[in-house]
């Protein structure tokens, strides 16, 4: 039984995949093990899916683009960066379970029609 679950933002982080490397390694392999996070990062996704296709789209000019671009060209090494957050995933010594992600997620979505 896993004692030990990331945190709601971790989770949502990690289904926006935001999280570096190695913290997003952490999750997926605790994943691996956990119905509840997965189920949770699973209506996490479908959560970001859906406010993602709510949005309106933008006109992009050539030099918003370019300027994006360059920025992108810019980004350090994904690889050499340490993970800054790497403690939030599992805190030693703290046995407690999750609240219940249905509870946390519930202010969140949408109601079925």
């Amino acid at each position: 039984m896993v004692k030990f679950h990331p945190e709601l933002d971790l989770l949502t982080e990690y289904a926006a995949g935001s999280l570096s490397l190695a913290q997003a390694a952490c999750v997926a392999a605790h994943m691996n093990y956990c119905e509840q996070c997965r189920r949770t990062a699973g209506q996490l996704e479908d959560l970001g899916a859906t406010l993602f296709d709510s949005l309106q789209p933008e006109a992009v000019g050539d030099v918003q683009l370019n300027a994006v671009l360059a920025r992108l060209d810019d980004l350090p090494n994904a690889g050499s960066a340490a993970a800054p957050d790497a403690g939030r995933l599992c805190r030693p010594g703290v046995e407690k379970d999750h609240q219940d992600p249905e509870h946390q997620l519930s202010q969140y979505r949408r109601p079925r029609l």
